[in-house]
């Protein structure tokens, strides 16, 4: 080999070598790359999904606005909460800046920005300092107008949109002072509400109110607790003493809209929690809605600001109910049926070791049992005497005995039947009322006809008059067969008024069909057994109330008017009809059954 060769092979070596390094080098730079890549890749990117899942929907003000730029306070709808004035037609209007606020420090300050803008909160400040607003010796009566003067005064210039703004706020807009957190906040959100009125109508304010979507139910038996935080400012005060915020249940009773529970004059300069402990019925359920206003009704209207914050409600055992109300001194309230606005609470009744409470079950007297006798009970007609018909004609045959200790009740009647329909027929001495009375009557059923058969049990209530029963109406039917005894409620009321009338009432039960003339088989007829247990009973006065909220005189109840031509039409409530309630209006309670 000579040396030339020798020369080319080791400079060919030499390049090899070398581009094997710059690959490698190549390499170890793309491997760094990449793994700055990766560390750029994989670190986390994080959201929060904010959901609402309460029993009161929104109850701290703070769902769907954590992302709202601060500018945009308050929020006027948010979720789960509308806003209304008190439904009284002579109750003015506010159009005052109101809805879910942010009160942090930078929040606060946009907000005072956009009540500047806000005509009527102008109208207040300028009607407070009516007497100090003069720039030597020239008054004036607009706030903008006086702080433009001043400043031209002080400065020897004229002022800008800006200082002139600047200058109202930091001066005028004290009165205004950001009401912060309660203890225990978890978010920078309240609900504030407003009533300031133009300058025609300061110092009077109005009333209004927030109402939460939520419904909240209390089953037969249940327990709970609502509690509201509660900050008021600027409160004009009242000569009557009617004024301040409130906080409302609005109740219905199994379904039936009763009067409102209601805290109201309430004034609070710190933040101040209200709890509110719940008992419903044990035999009917309830629920409720909370409102929280400013002001109430025409007498209560009110001027100046409320914050409220957290609305919570808590289920509760009975024995958690019991333990948290045993220690305090228990400010009581009852559901008055039929009544009108009667459950008021005012800060004056209430200490701080005042436990408010609201049974919601019905006013009236104990329970007590009412027997009835065998001849009170009373078969149909059998299938032969009935004229015309030519159905079933088998055999048939009843039983009906009075027995002890069946599933822990005493003195139940029992009715043993084969093919049959039969009416049992409950009266009693007791099952009359005086005019403005009511009654309440509660017996359980257990029915084990026959699934071969008819199994209806139709529950019927009638009127008793001189010379003649009425059938006023078919109340229920228990059809299902089960070894659970069925409860039987029922609401009788007096509203013969005028004419003063006593009120007899009857109960029927109906075993099997209640039409035999057209039940032609065996199977249309009842075969078993059925349990009536003692009859229960419990009386008590029906409420009623003037324009006034005031106890008055009973009035008999118009349900309807008429036409010329004998039709019945409901009321317009215009002209001569002014008086007469609509049909809703007209109705009243209704229980689970109920005549």
């Amino acid at each position: 080999m000579t040396r030339k060769d020798l020369f080319q092979n080791s400079r060919t070596k030499l390049l090899l070598i070398l581009i094997m390094i710059c690959a490698l080098c190549m390499s170890l730079f793309a491997v760094a790359c990449s793994n700055n890549d990766e560390d750029e890749v994989d670190i986390p990117d994080y959201s929060y999904t904010q959901t609402d899942d309460g029993l009161i929907s929104n109850s701290n003000f703070a769902y769907g606005v954590l992302d709202t730029d601060l500018s945009k306070f308050p929020k006027t709808t948010p979720s789960g909460w509308s806003k209304s004035k008190d439904s009284n037609s002579d109750i003015g209007s506010s159009s005052s800046k109101y809805g879910a606020i942010n009160v942090s420090a930078d929040g606060w300050t946009e907000l005072l920005k956009v009540l500047y803008k806000d005509s009527n909160i102008i109208d207040y400040l300028e009607y407070k300092n009516k007497d100090n607003m003069k720039v030597g010796d020239k008054g004036y009566s607009d706030l903008k107008d006086f702080a433009k003067a001043y400043l031209n005064d002080k400065n020897s210039k004229a002022p800008t949109t800006a200082e002139i703004q600047s200058y109202i706020i930091e001066n005028y807009f004290k009165v205004f002072e950001n009401p912060t957190l309660h203890e225990g906040a978890e978010d920078n959100f309240v609900y504030m509400l407003n009533n300031y009125r133009s300058s025609a109508y300061q110092t009077i304010g109005t009333s209004q109110k927030v109402t939460s979507s939520s419904t909240v139910t209390l089953n037969k038996g249940e327990y709970g607790k609502v509690s509201v935080w509660v900050k008021t400012q600027n409160i004009t005060e009242k000569a009557n003493g009617e004024y301040g915020a409130n906080i409302r249940l609005i109740n219905k009773f199994n379904g039936t809209t009763q009067s409102d529970y209601v805290i109201k004059n309430i004034i609070a300069e710190d933040w101040t929690q209200y709890t509110i402990y719940l008992k419903a019925d044990k035999t009917f359920s309830t629920s409720f809605q909370i409102a929280l206003g400013l002001g109430y009704g025409l007498a209560g209207v009110t001027e100046g600001t409320v914050y409220f914050d957290d609305v919570d409600f808590t289920h509760l055992t009975e024995e958690e109910f019991t333990t948290e109300t045993a220690s305090l001194s228990t400010l009581e309230r009852k559901l008055e049926y039929n009544a009108k606005n009667i459950n008021f609470v005012t800060p004056e009744d209430i200490n701080e070791n005042s436990a408010l409470v609201y049974d919601m079950s019905l006013e009236n007297e104990y329970l007590h049992e009412v027997s009835f006798d065998a001849n009170e009970i009373v078969h149909n007609p059998t299938v032969s005497s009935v004229p015309g018909y030519n159905g079933y004609k088998g055999e048939k045959s009843w039983t009906l005995t009075e027995v002890d200790g069946v599933d822990g009740y005493d003195n139940v009647t029992k009715l043993d039947l084969t093919n049959m329909s039969y009416t049992v027929k409950l009266s009693n001495s007791e099952f009359t009322i005086s005019n403005g009375e009511y009654a309440y009557v509660e017996f359980m059923v257990k029915n084990q006809l026959s699934d071969w058969g008819s199994t209806d049990i139709t529950v019927n209530v009638y009127d008793i008059f001189d010379s003649s029963r009425e059938l006023r109406k078919a109340v229920t039917t228990i059809s299902s067969v089960d070894e659970e005894w069925q409860k039987v409620g029922l609401v009788f009321k007096n509203n013969f008024v005028e004419e003063a009338f006593d009120r007899t009432f009857e109960i029927e039960l109906v075993v099997g069909p209640t039409d035999i003339v057209a039940a032609k088989y065996h199977y249309d007829y009842a075969s078993g057994e059925v349990f009536i247990s003692p009859i229960m009973m419990a009386t008590g006065v029906i409420a009623q109330y003037d324009d006034n909220d005031g106890l008055g005189p009973l009035t008999k109840i118009d349900r309807k008017c008429y036409t010329a031509s004998g039709y019945a039409k409901e009321s317009t409530k215009k002209n001569e009809e002014s008086t007469i309630p609509t049909f809703r209006e007209a109705i009243t309670i209704k229980l689970e059954h109920e005549e």
